[in-house]
């Protein structure tokens, strides 16, 4: 009885853990590469344009004017982003007027517009529960990690 115990635990490491392992990384990767073809470039705003470089080396969320956004689901969006040194939200309002309208004039049925470092345009999402969910879940993966700080060695003291 003792080895047929042993033999399903080792069968358990084996074969049935990895599997598990595998899945789960596999299911992670599909999702990732599902955002990243949402996340294809739409449109650019050029920097010849974006003459006051408001876009320039910043992940943004670009909010619409005339927009009926709650105040409070801006607030969560900053709360959750704001300490990123590269994000900002923008109010379509708070821009000079006529600043790049041609250009975000084309998404102006949307609600927010998601604008990456390189000042491409990620994608437009609608107001609602699920298009602020979007949002959220691409601002994550748009938004640059920090850099890690390498482990040095210290020198020997021969």
């Amino acid at each position: 009885m003792g080895r047929l115990i042993t033999w399903i635990v080792l069968a358990l490491f084996v074969l049935v853990v990895p599997f598990g392992s595998w899945y789960y990384l596999n299911s992670g990767l599909q999702y990732r590469k599902s955002a990243l073809r949402e996340l294809a470039r739409k449109d650019s705003l050029d920097a010849k344009l974006d003459t006051l470089n408001i876009f320039k080396g910043k992940t943004t969320i670009y909010i619409s004017p005339d927009k009926k956004i709650e105040a409070s689901t801006i607030d969560n969006i900053v709360q959750q982003y704001g300490k990123a040194p590269s994000f900002q939200v923008i109010m379509g309002d708070s821009l000079p007027k006529g600043y790049l309208t041609n250009i975000l004039g084309k998404f102006s049925s949307a609600d927010f517009v998601l604008i990456d470092t390189a000042r491409y345009i990620r994608q437009s999402y609608k107001g609602d529960i699920d298009g602020i969910r979007k949002l959220v879940e691409h601002t994550a993966i748009v938004l640059p990690r920090a850099e890690e700080v390498d482990i040095k060695m210290k020198p020997s003291n021969e």
